[in-house]
């Protein structure tokens, strides 16, 4: 029923946007993103100039996220739609999104992007990654150069500025996780593979490609935790915990929260480093 309703609020959707240009003459222009850490970079990057739209607001996974009505609407008036690359609503929207307006583009901002790919499925995550999130913004101004020419020396400029500020952040997590290189840790949704490639560290999931872990998954886990001493059990607000709290009981283990999705993206990063590094230095950690 609700999907019933949403298809018929979506025709309409694209109906109004066929009687509109993209922009609004004397708006601010609109650019659409999928994630709040996208909505951070994409600011660095385009400058004040352009309103940020966000399709998954905090707190909303995006493996499963079915955008508004009216966030379709705010999509209309965008010339560019910023796609991370292989979150599952995307996949499930991206035509649809394409529908909403016609003269609006679509970039795939892992684009040229050394991708994780496991059982056929790409890693989705590229965002925790400080090399990647380079990537990423380079992306992003090239596509705002493609669509806003006259702006592009500006755009070059600020995506420089962010690459340095993102250099330095990723000096210091580099520096605070040398002492820990082929560590481990046990997280609940696999979302640091990028992160732990980087930084040369072993993530441990508990949920494997979006189910709950079997029992005798979770007695693997159990076993592979207690033999390396794994203090901590990571977990995100938008996903179940149960499976991770009865892990995190079984090994002795505290329950550390962590929020990827979260739009400060510098502050997310250097966050998610200190927990680890916390966790890594628990007595007799092997």
């Amino acid at each position: 029923m609700r999907k019933g309703l949403l298809y018929i609020l979506l025709a309409a959707v694209i109906f109004a946007a066929c009687c509109k240009s993209p922009t609004r003459p004397g708006d601010q222009k609109v650019l659409t993103v999928s994630i709040m850490p996208q909505k951070y970079i994409t600011g660095q990057i385009a400058g004040k100039a352009y309103e940020v739209n966000v399709l998954v607001p905090p707190g909303a996974s995006p493996a499963t996220y079915e955008p508004t009505p009216r966030q379709l609407e705010k999509l209309s008036h965008s010339p560019a739609y910023f796609r991370v690359g292989h979150i599952g609503f995307e996949k499930a929207w991206t035509e649809k999104i394409r529908d909403v307006s016609k003269n609006m583009e679509v970039f795939d901002l892992s684009e040229g992007l050394k991708l994780i790919e496991r059982n056929g499925r790409v890693d989705p995550h590229i965002w925790t990654s400080p090399e990647m999130i380079i990537g990423m913004a380079r992306n992003i101004a090239k596509a705002l150069k493609k669509i806003d020419p006259e702006n592009a020396r500006q755009f070059e400029k600020n995506f420089q500025t962010f690459a340095e500020d993102v250099r330095k952040l990723q000096e210091k997590m580099h520096s605070m996780l040398k002492p820990y290189r082929e560590k481990s840790f046990l997280i609940y949704h696999p979302a640091l593979a990028y992160y732990s490639r980087e930084f040369n560290l072993k993530q441990i999931p508990i949920q494997v490609q979006g189910k709950e872990p079997s029992a005798s998954y979770m007695q693997q886990i159990i076993r592979e935790a207690k033999h390396k001493n794994i203090k901590a059990v990571l977990i995100q607000e938008q996903f179940g915990q149960s499976s991770a709290k009865t892990i995190a009981k079984e090994i002795n283990a505290e329950v550390v929260t962590i929020n990827p999705l979260a739009e400060n993206w510098p502050e997310t990063m250097l966050s998610i480093t200190q927990k680890l590094v916390k966790t890594f230095k628990a007595k007799d950690y092997e």
